[in-house]
């Protein structure tokens, strides 16, 4: 999620944002989003499963990278890269860190309802690198439905 206004809170910023998706839905309509997540992988040192280095966790294999600069927290901002297969070309967006509770309460505040999490999989005919990585992914794709 991404707001352009920097004197709201964390979660004022994550309900604005989605009180926008709302006005532009009809009742009845579908919201989907795919987001960065705060999670306890960001929240506590990962161990192996992901290199993380005083606020940057990446995959080498998945070809992203998340950064940031102050103590990990929910709503925080954090800087997105995701890179090309040979890692030549690169493009980054800023980005921040909500944890599902956080989204679903900015959610329901704008009106939404039936909201759901669908888990990230591997496409089939993936490479086997990627259909077969352990590295967690700290994005989640919700849908929820105007009320």
């Amino acid at each position: 999620m991404r707001c352009t206004k920097t004197t709201l809170s964390p979660a004022s910023r994550a309900r604005e944002f989605c009180e926008a998706a709302a006005v532009n839905l009809e009742s009845g309509g579908r919201f989907v989003g795919i987001t960065a997540l705060y999670t306890d992988m960001i929240a506590r040192d990962p161990g192996a499963l992901l290199r993380r280095d005083h606020g940057h966790v990446e995959s080498e294999t998945l070809g992203w990278e998340f950064k940031w600069t102050d103590r990990p927290q929910d709503g925080m901002r954090v800087e997105s890269t995701l890179f090309s297969a040979d890692r030549k070309a690169q493009v980054t967006l800023p980005s921040h860190f909500w944890s599902k509770h956080s989204i679903e309460r900015a959610l329901e505040a704008a009106g939404f309802e039936a909201i759901t999490w669908a888990p990230l999989e591997a496409a089939s005919g993936a490479p086997e690198a990627v259909a077969t990585t352990k590295d967690p992914m700290p994005v989640g794709i919700f849908t929820a439905r105007l009320a």
